[in-house]
C-alpha cells in the first residue's frame, strides 16, 4: 500500500507499506521484502513472546541496518485467556520487551 502523507508545513511524504506473513513458512519472502524497506514494524504476540522466528527477523533487520519498531499485540489475551492479574501481565510485557532488547543490543 502506498500512502502520500502531508506534514504540517505542506511537504508530502510517500510511504510504502509491506504487510508480510507472520508464519515461519514465509520467512524467505519476509527477508526478501525487508531489503526494499527503510524500517520494520515487528508485531509481537505477547502470549507467545519471543520465538526463534522473531529472533531471526530481528537479527536480519539489524544486519540490513533497518529501524525497528516493536508493536505488542493481543494484550487482551493476557487477561481473558491467561487470567493474569495486572501485576503479572505487566511482568510478562516487561519480560517480552527485555528479551527483544537483548537481541537488539
Amino acid at each position: 500500500m502506498s500512502l502520500c502523507l502531508p506534514n504540517s508545513k505542506g511537504k508530502h511524504y510517500l510511504i510504502n507499506l509491506f504487510d508480510t506473513p507472520g508464519h515461519v513458512n514465509f520467512s524467505d519472502e519476509v527477508c526478501v521484502s525487508m531489503r526494499a524497506c527503510d524500517g520494520v514494524v515487528l508485531v509481537v504476540d505477547v502470549v507467545e513472546g519471543m520465538t526463534m522466528y522473531l529472533e531471526k527477523l530481528i537479527r536480519y533487520a539489524i544486519e540490513e541496518n533497518l529501524k525497528i519498531i516493536v508493536l505488542l499485540n493481543k494484550l487482551d489475551r493476557l487477561v481473558l485467556e491467561l487470567k493474569l492479574p495486572p501485576s503479572d501481565a505487566y511482568l510478562k510485557l516487561k519480560h517480552t520487551l527485555e528479551e527483544i532488547n537483548t537481541i537488539i543490543v
